[in-house]
C-alpha cells in the first residue's frame, strides 16, 4: 500500500488518509485528512469568535462569483467589500429588514447563522452591482425566497404582535 507524510502531523499514513487534488503532482492533498479538517474548523472557529466581518463578506463574495450565472454580473470584489461596510456602517451593524445585529457566532446545529450579513440582490436580473445590492440577515433573505417583501414585513409584524414586542392598535 501506498504512504504518504502529512504536511502538519508529519505522521506516514495510507494514501488513502488523503484527499484527492488535482493540483497536486502526487494527485493527493499535502495535510491528511484529519490535519484539513482540524485546520478548516480552527479556521472557521477563529473567524467566528474573532468577528472576522471581513473575512466573512469575502468568503460571500467568492460563493457568489463561483456561480456561473453570476460570472459576468458581479462587481470587483473591492467594490462589493466597500459597499458592505457602508451599508454595514448606515445600519450600525444591523440587518436593514429586521433590525436583528449582525453576528458571526457558531450556532449549535451546524447550519449557517441565521444572523450572519447575506448580500440581496434587489433585482436578480442585474446581478451583484453596486446600487443593486443590499446585505440583509440570513434569515431575511432565506425567507424573502418565499415570499415578497410585503409578506416577510407582515410575517415579521404578526411576529412581534404575538411576542408582544408591538402593541396592536386595530382591535
Amino acid at each position: 500500500m501506498s504512504t504518504q507524510i502529512c504536511r502538519s502531523c508529519e505522521i506516514k499514513k495510507p494514501i488513502t488518509e488523503f484527499d484527492r487534488s488535482s493540483a497536486a503532482a502526487d494527485g493527493r492533498q499535502g495535510n491528511c485528512k484529519v490535519c484539513s479538517r482540524n485546520k478548516r474548523n480552527a479556521s472557521n472557529a477563529r473567524m467566528r469568535s474573532n468577528g472576522d466581518m471581513g473575512r466573512h463578506v469575502r468568503q460571500r463574495y467568492n460563493t457568489a462569483k463561483s456561480r456561473p450565472k453570476h460570472k459576468d454580473t458581479i462587481c470587483s470584489e473591492e467594490e462589493w467589500v466597500a459597499e458592505f461596510w457602508r451599508q454595514y456602517n448606515e445600519t450600525g451593524g444591523r440587518c436593514p429588514k429586521t433590525g436583528i445585529k449582525y453576528d458571526l457566532a457558531n450556532n449549535s446545529s451546524g447550519a449557517s447563522n441565521p444572523r450572519a450579513p447575506s448580500c440581496d440582490q434587489i433585482i436578480p436580473s442585474m446581478g451583484y452591482v453596486v446600487g443593486n445590492m443590499q446585505w440583509v440577515s440570513v434569515f431575511y433573505n432565506r425567507m424573502k425566497m418565499d415570499l415578497s417583501d410585503a409578506e416577510v414585513s407582515n410575517f415579521m409584524y404578526q411576529s412581534a404582535i404575538h411576542n408582544g414586542w408591538v402593541s396592536h392598535t386595530g382591535e
